[in-house]
């Protein structure tokens, strides 16, 4: 554990952490997230906080700038209406971004490539985009791996490229992932220009002469859109896409809807947004249209007493058929265990 080898390295360095001066702060951005444990150090418990004070920086779980902002502002007692303090607020992002920059970034780096070269197999994911800031064409590349129990997304990051030819395309890349072993890599993905296919092949021959033949698995330009859109086509056939959208339409900026179903059924939970292109992505829009099916099932039977408006739209109509459908609730749970896995 990273922390063991934390107080290793300070107890032969002559060293002594202060645990009462010591604070966690956990950042998990993932969609869904699982307790943690509380850090022990040397025995002793760490307290997890939500946010701390690092060599005048403000850290938070959100990794935002606002904290650290809004506190400049109140430590500087000049601010006039003419902005004279805005020379005092950028010197002092400079000098926090000096610390993210050359203090915090590359340990995070180091961690990364750390944790992906011992993960084993790991995909690689680019785009190209135009940077406003730089007026140049942003390379920017992600790695997934499994750690921890589950599958990791993270930016890997960043090159600056003039020309985007393959080989320039080839050669920007290779320098982002040099310090990756490479011979865990399983596959590219990436959009579909001719450029970027051109640089793929070449990859492969190179590939294919540092690790004795070996080849990655190719299935498509993209190696999220070809899965997204199999799952797609898989339940096509039984309209899940059409009720999980009505579902959330029927609600969706209705107050007056909203207020009914609440009053009704004493629960405040709504369905969810589905996003079309991204299937497997759906999880948590599966769960609550399962979870809150029941409630709108006596959404449905209340309005057919009349004891509510009949809302009169397509989205309705379509959740009043699903209503009738013995077989639903039992195509809507395979839909969310099949996503699980």
């Amino acid at each position: 554990m990273e922390a063991e080898r934390l107080v290793s390295w300070c107890s032969h360095n002559n060293l002594v952490l202060n645990t009462q001066k010591t604070a966690e702060v956990v950042v998990d951005f993932r969609k869904h997230t699982h307790p943690i444990p509380p850090l022990n150090l040397s025995g002793t418990p760490i307290t997890m906080v939500d946010s701390c004070c690092f060599l005048g920086t403000t850290i938070n779980q959100d990794l935002k700038w606002e904290p650290t902002i809004t506190q400049d502002l109140k430590w500087e007692p000049t601010i006039t209406q003419d902005l004279k303090w805005e020379p005092t607020i950028r010197k002092k992002a400079q000098q926090r971004m000096y610390v993210l920059k050359f203090g915090l970034a590359p340990h995070i780096i180091k961690e990364l490539i750390s944790a992906a070269n011992n993960a084993g197999p790991f995909v690689l994911m680019f785009d190209e985009s135009f940077n406003q800031s730089t007026k140049n064409k942003q390379l920017d590349v992600r790695i997934r791996f499994w750690d921890a129990g589950a599958v990791q997304s993270r930016y890997l990051g960043s090159q600056f490229v003039g020309h985007s030819k393959a080989k320039d395309l080839l050669h920007h890349f290779k320098d982002c992932v040099r310090l990756l072993d490479t011979k865990n890599l399983l596959s590219i993905s990436m959009d579909g220009p001719n450029v970027n296919l051109k640089f793929l092949n070449d990859f492969q021959q190179e590939h294919a002469e540092l690790h004795g033949g070996r080849q990655l698995i190719h299935v498509g330009s993209c190696g999220l859109h070809t899965p997204h859109n199999s799952f797609k086509t898989g339940f096509s056939t039984w309209n899940i896409e059409k009720l999980l959208r009505a579902m959330h339409f029927l609600f969706h900026n209705v107050p007056a809807r909203r207020e009914d179903f609440t009053k009704l059924t004493g629960s405040s939970l709504f369905p969810l947004p589905f996003c079309g292109h991204r299937w497997v992505e759906n999880l948590p829009v599966a769960e609550r249209a399962i979870e809150v099916w029941p409630k709108l099932k006596e959404y449905v039977k209340a309005v057919h007493r009349k004891e509510l408006p009949n809302p009169g739209t397509s989205s309705f109509d379509t959740i009043q058929a699903a209503n009738e459908d013995p077989d639903f609730s039992q195509t809507s749970v395979f839909h969310g265990d099949l996503q699980n896995l």
